[in-house]
């Protein structure tokens, strides 16, 4: 009975140490699977990390092309002032000179016109001296103030 005894006794500490070894080895397994877990976790952590950092990044660089093309935007409208009011004031000028131009030649053609007012009227006078030159003695025997002077 004993040895039955001691046989009993020693089955269930073997069964005890069984699940004991069981438990351990569930124990480690869960450890380990908790450690590939955490590294898991490690790494989506640092690869978020890393997706933010570039973000950042990529947000700074935007920011700065933006910066960028808003000071070309600025400098170029304000070369197209510059030229803008560069031909305000050529056009300007042409105009100026235009009208120059015009009075000058208004100018001239009134003189012109006066000069050869001036040439008709002379020869008016000449073709009515010549005619008077030409005309008859009157009956009287006297002849045009010319004839008599010469």
């Amino acid at each position: 009975l004993r040895a039955g005894a001691d046989e009993a006794e020693r089955l269930r500490l073997s069964e005890r140490d069984t699940a004991a070894a069981m438990a351990a080895a569930a124990t480690v397994e869960a450890t380990e699977g908790a450690t590939a877990t955490q590294e898991r976790l490690t790494l989506a952590a640092e690869a978020q990390a890393r997706a933010e950092e570039e973000t950042r990044t990529t947000q700074r660089e935007a920011a700065a092309a933006a910066e960028a093309l808003r000071s070309e935007v600025s400098s170029m409208q304000q070369r197209l002032q510059k030229l803008t009011e560069e031909r305000t004031r050529e056009r300007e000028q042409a105009e100026r000179q235009m009208e120059a131009a015009l009075m000058t030649a208004k100018g001239h053609e009134h003189r012109a016109a006066l000069l050869e007012e001036k040439l008709a009227a002379a020869e008016r006078a000449a073709a009515s001296a010549a005619s008077e030159d030409a005309a008859p003695p009157t009956k009287t025997g006297e002849g045009t103030a010319r004839q008599k002077a010469s």
